[in-house]
């Protein structure tokens, strides 16, 4: 974590490689998008790379740009694009938070990989839809048949559909009086004398 850390310290970093990481950003007027042109990741952050004693480092652009201006961060802190721009270096754009930030940004921009995005979905929009106007119109189906009725293995999936803990892009949560009901909890064995 050290190592991490130490990466993304300007302090620590030479005159002439801080020159030229901000020389790849572009920047403009204040309320604007400020775009990085230099390498990037798969996700399109930007990225700084550097040799260094026969090794390579890289650093992403976003983080890089908030250690500059507001210091550095610990390694469980995420930077995240509030303009939904992956490739902004703009100081205003960014917020500097756990995972979930990222996550609740990634959702709003349209970004993220849930519902139907995500690569191993069985289901489409429609048929998820589908399966909660079913559970509605007959409360007495199971998710047992419901799961076999759309293919599905997982009868955990299709309850938790039903709660609305899976598959939020859809139509809300069905009603609490049409869920599956939960499962009992085991209670603890009490230590009593007899």
């Amino acid at each position: 974590m050290r190592a991490l850390a130490s990466l993304y310290d300007p302090r620590r970093w030479p005159g002439d490689r801080l020159a030229r990481f901000l020389a790849f950003i572009e920047a403009g007027q204040p309320g604007r998008c400020w775009p990085w042109h230099g390498s990037r990741s798969r996700r399109g952050l930007g990225r700084y790379r550097w040799r260094e004693g026969g090794r390579t480092f890289s650093v992403y652009a976003p983080r890089m740009v908030w250690a500059i201006h507001r210091g550095p961060l610990s390694p469980e802190i995420e930077v995240a694009h509030r303009c939904g721009n992956a490739g902004c270096c703009n100081l205003e754009h960014l917020v500097a938070g756990p995972p979930v930030v990222r996550a609740r940004l990634l959702v709003q921009h349209g970004r993220s990989i849930a519902g139907s995005r995500h690569p191993g979905a069985k289901l489409t929009p429609a048929q998820v839809d589908e399966l909660r106007r079913l559970k509605r119109e007959q409360p007495g189906l199971t998710g047992r048949e419901l799961a076999a009725r759309f293919g599905l293995r997982s009868v955990a999936w299709v309850n938790s559909i039903l709660r609305g803990a899976g598959w939020r892009d859809p139509a809300a949560a069905l009603p609490p009086a049409a869920r599956p009901p939960a499962r009992k909890q085991r209670q603890a064995p009490t230590n009593r004398r007899r």
